[in-house]
């Protein structure tokens, strides 16, 4: 792990909105995102409350003995993200089918 995907040397917001374009340490990709996503960034970035949140979050892990690398923090809410949109469509589903079942 490099030392810089651990530290956020700037602030976390400046992170949000540089994301988009970062390319990854290890390969340099650029991250795979949907207009969505990019969307997502962007007000997170705008968000008042992004960097205390982010420096109440980080200083927890590090209370608990973890570093928690911000791109990897970025990645697991965007996959949440994901993964509750996902649900919500689901549910509209589901509705959807049983309502034609009955």
């Amino acid at each position: 792990m490099h030392l810089q995907e651990v530290c956020v040397p700037d602030s976390f917001k400046a992170v949000l909105a540089a994301y988009p374009t970062t390319p990854h340490p290890t390969d340099g990709s650029l991250p795979r995102l949907s207009p969505d996503d990019v969307a997502h960034l962007k007000r997170w970035s705008e968000d008042d409350r992004a960097d205390e949140v982010w420096n109440t979050i980080d200083r927890a892990a590090q209370e608990h003995g973890t570093l928690l690398p911000v791109r990897f923090f970025i990645q697991e809410i965007l996959g949440a993200r994901d993964i509750a949109n996902s649900m919500r469509h689901r549910r509209k589903n589901r509705e959807r089918y049983r309502s034609r079942a009955a």
